[in-house]
């Protein structure tokens, strides 16, 4: 497909508000939405009984385990879960940079035109970027969060050194290709010191946090007790006095503040005073803290009730993750979208879309490019093959059962 093309389809959504236009045909010069008219014309690609909707974004996953056929077999506690993705890093026969190959080639086929992937040691080459993956990601916004562990004292000289040395090296990459973007990870509260992220934080305006994940993380933090206590201590990286007795995931969120964006990666457990403390930070032009909800994922573990809704209703940016092949059956963000509206059919079809369209850019700082179908915005759409009859509501064929996204 060329840069500069007509577009139409029987459905589009349009705006901030993806309100969807019977034939409207999308005008893209040189990459960009130059215009969009209801003025009946011929289009180059004619899609027919479809939805053209904006490409989606899948703010949180982990591809290098996309070779990974179906989820793990579950495990509890959760820690035994994470015991045996370690087994399945240390015997599995398809190299971790192949497992990205596979998950970046499903993404751009299930309609994703952003990630954001959690860069893991193992994929790396000599500690550099592997030129495979770099080049697969093309076509895409990659957002890669290099993933920092070090919970010891004694390691966050030489964790801070590494992730240094491979910033400084993607730097030269950003001439030749601005959609690629290389932004750090401090793990988890269990396995990153404190000290280290505060000193990661001064390095990047973009950071993703896996945090208030389980009940045993807030265990932990309170008491030093538990499940991750142990684990550490198995290990042989625990060390008294990293985390102080009472502490908390607020502690943490406020480490992360006045970073322009925040993921805050699954919060299935956040507070009421988190919640009130996120929604203080949802300014576009200056911070947001994000909510990156893995509904499939959330299932998968058994947890609670996630508080999306009440975080929506407070303001607060929730978006949409696939987390990783080990604890969910694909990379379908659409597959997210419609497993939510099963499970909370009152919601409004559209305001779950935005979740996985305009709110992940957000999250990721891409809202000026993607995340809507806009002029001036970039042509990055995905196509929805609608479900139901044509005689149906719109909201009602775009999550239908049958529904399936794809890339244009």
């Amino acid at each position: 497909m060329s840069d500069s093309y007509t577009i139409n389809a029987n459905w589009t959504l349009i705006g901030p508000d993806l309100e969807p236009v019977r034939d409207a045909t999308v005008i893209v010069e040189d990459g960009v939405i130059a215009d969009i008219t209801t003025r009946q014309q011929p289009a180059e690609f004619a899609l027919g009984d479809v939805a053209l909707i904006p490409g989606l974004v899948n703010a949180h996953t982990h591809l290098e385990l996309s070779d990974l056929t179906q989820p793990l077999e579950q495990a509890t506690p959760f820690t035994s879960w994470v015991r045996k993705l370690i087994g399945h890093r240390r015997t599995r026969t398809t190299s971790p940079v192949e497992a990205m190959l596979m998950g970046l080639e499903e993404s751009k086929k299930a309609g994703v035109v952003a990630v954001g992937d959690i860069l893991s040691g193992q994929a790396l080459d000599e500690g550099k970027f592997p030129e495979a993956v770099f080049h697969a990601s093309r076509g895409l916004y990659a957002n890669y969060f290099y993933e920092v562990i070090g919970f010891k004292s004694s390691s966050i000289e030489n964790a801070l050194s590494q992730y240094s040395r491979f910033a400084v090296e993607q730097e030269d990459r950003r001439p030749v290709l601005e959609d690629f973007t290389i932004a750090v990870s401090p793990h988890a509260p269990y396995s990153v010191h404190p000290a280290l992220i505060g000193e990661l934080t001064d390095r990047s305006n973009l950071i993703a946090m896996h945090l208030s994940e389980t009940r045993s993380e807030l265990e932990f933090l309170d008491r030093q007790t538990g499940e991750f206590r142990q684990m550490l201590e198995d290990f042989g990286v625990w060390e008294e006095g990293v985390v102080a007795k009472g502490s908390k995931v607020l502690n943490y969120l406020e480490m992360l503040e006045g970073r322009r964006r925040v993921l805050v990666v699954h919060g299935n457990y956040l507070t009421d005073e988190e919640l009130v403390y996120l929604s203080e930070f949802q300014h576009p032009d200056r911070s947001v803290m994000s909510v990156v909800y893995c509904p499939r994922t959330h299932a998968y573990f058994g947890h609670e009730e996630h508080r999306f809704r009440e975080m929506l209703n407070m303001g607060i940016n929730v978006c949409l993750g696939t987390d990783s092949r080990a604890s969910n059956p694909d990379l379908s963000v659409y597959e997210e979208v419609k497993f939510l509206k099963r499970r909370y059919p009152d919601m409004d079809s559209r305001e779950l879309i935005g979740m996985a369209t305009w709110r992940g850019a957000l999250a990721l700082g891409l809202e000026k490019k993607l995340g809507t179908i806009e002029v001036g915005k970039q042509a990055k759409f995905a196509v929805v093959e609608l479900g139901g009859r044509e005689a149906d509501d719109i909201d009602i064929r775009l999550l239908a059962e049958e529904s399936r996204a794809r890339g244009l």
